[in-house]
């Protein structure tokens, strides 16, 4: 398990090209029908081919397949073969694949058998999931702290907090995880997700050569992921009962009684419950973030050729 302070953290999705370098010898037929034929031949038992389809037009793969183990549809394997090209490769690229899937569901066993058929390399990863885990946290002790958009959705039971829901990277997402599990009929213990999706520049380095380049989608993830402040329920309001109500606000109701303060007032307050020495937050650098998804994208960091 991966530790950052009070959190454990993990990755959740990833998305990632690549090129297969070799088939199996015993896989007949064309180059462009590899993918097909292990699908057709060599799945794991339990899994099928849910769903499949075909398209000519550029910069998109002309291939792509949903594996999924039966009764499971959180375990979705997606695999796309043979890009079509684009203004600049014109070419088709029959050995190009692209691959998305959470390496924490049942895909993860689909995965480790294209491994075990295929020679490839991996050539770049696109966008990924990490994900920060808070045990015994509460959603309702949240404040979101940014100048970014927010928005809610769900029910106020079961809902789940966006920070900046447009961006390409540094998308976050908050919510109840044992409420969200408890939904798909799993039970684990009071669990707080701050969960943020990333799209790099570069290609990774393992090496301790980081450009500013490299770091960039990493600053804007890290403020937005540093904008989750966790309140303690209580804190010491001994000589300011304004101070004590406050505290006791959801997020929401505490934005509502902040936006009808004046702005010395409300600077005041916003300080006070934000800095208190009780309240959590990551306080990730953008190099810490960047060295935690090094540390989960390690595996396939590895195949890439550069």
């Amino acid at each position: 398990m991966n530790v950052h302070g009070s959190f454990f953290y993990s990755l959740d999705k990833i998305k990632f090209s690549g090129r297969i370098r070799r088939a199996p010898a015993n896989f007949q037929g064309s180059f462009f029908n590899y993918v097909s034929t292990w699908i057709s031949l060599r799945l794991p038992a339990g899994y099928d081919l849910v769903n499949a389809g075909e398209s000519l037009a550029p910069f998109r793969y002309r291939y792509w397949y949903d594996i999924r183990k039966k009764d499971d549809p959180e375990g979705t394997f997606h695999i796309e073969q043979s890009y079509n090209g684009d203004f600049k490769e014109t070419r088709q690229i029959p050995e190009a694949f692209q691959v998305e899937f959470n390496p924490n569901k049942s895909g993860a066993i689909v995965w480790e058998s294209f491994c075990g058929y295929f020679a490839f390399t991996v050539s770049e990863v696109k966008k990924f999931d990490i994900a920060y885990d808070l045990p015994g946290a509460d959603l309702r002790e949240v404040h979101i702290d940014t100048k970014a958009d927010i928005m809610k959705y769900g029910k106020t039971s079961c809902q789940t907090l966006y920070i900046a829901p447009k961006a390409e990277t540094g998308r976050v997402k908050v919510y109840q995880k044992d409420e969200e599990r408890e939904a798909k009929g799993q039970a684990i213990e009071k669990t707080l997700r701050i969960e943020c999706t990333i799209r790099p520049r570069t290609i990774f380095r393992t090496s301790d050569l980081v450009t500013p380049q490299d770091l960039e989608p990493f600053a804007t993830a890290a403020a937005h992921l540093n904008a989750v402040k966790i309140r303690a329920p209580t804190v010491d309001t001994s000589d300011d009962w304004k101070l004590f109500a406050l505290s006791r606000l959801s997020p929401g109701d505490l934005e509502k009684a902040l936006s009808m303060m004046d702005a010395k007032t409300k600077a005041k307050y916003r300080k006070q419950l934000l800095t208190d020495a009780d309240t959590v937050s990551l306080n990730l650098d953008p190099f810490t973030l960047y060295a935690h998804s090094i540390q989960l994208l390690k595996p396939w960091i590895e195949r890439q050729k550069i």
